[in-house]
């Protein structure tokens, strides 16, 4: 697959080489992602991912991290492939673990009090930071560096 540089221009939009070189040397498990632009829900965080290898281990992980899993009753209401909801509507769904129904993901919640956003895929938990600083969770700051530090 042949990828295009991208352009400086583009990727030190928001942010000098200067200020995202220190990131990387800083930091030690979160790493930048510069959004693609364009897409729904798309934006600039930071990210980590590591892998679980059973159900136990998953809920033993963030039961360390401080998060909680919640437990998705067989009768909980959820949407049915193929109807289009009302975008109020669909939010009240609850979203499950893909490798274990029963489990809701964690989604936006805290670890030691700060925000970010976990979500398990696959054999992954990808915990982003962004909008620590004023809910924009489609930009990065100062303050979701340190968060991530």
């Amino acid at each position: 697959m042949d990828i295009e540089k991208f352009q400086d221009k583009w990727l030190f939009q928001d942010h000098p080489k200067s200020e995202i070189k220190n990131w990387v040397r800083q930091l030690h498990y979160f790493y930048f992602v510069r959004a693609w632009g364009g897409h729904n829900d798309d934006g600039d965080r930071f990210l980590v991912a590591f892998s679980y290898s059973s159900k136990e281990n998953l809920i033993g992980t963030l039961s360390k991290l401080g998060v909680q899993l919640n437990i998705l009753l067989p009768d909980t209401p959820r949407p049915i492939a193929g109807v289009s909801y009302p975008a109020a509507e669909f939010w009240k769904f609850k979203i499950s673990v893909r490798s274990f129904p029963d489990l809701e993901q964690p989604g936006r919640t805290k670890i030691n009090s700060f925000p970010c956003h976990i979500y398990i895929n696959g054999s992954k938990i990808n915990i982003s930071i962004s909008g620590t600083k004023d809910d924009n969770f489609y930009a990065v700051t100062t303050k979701d560096f340190e968060v991530c530090k």
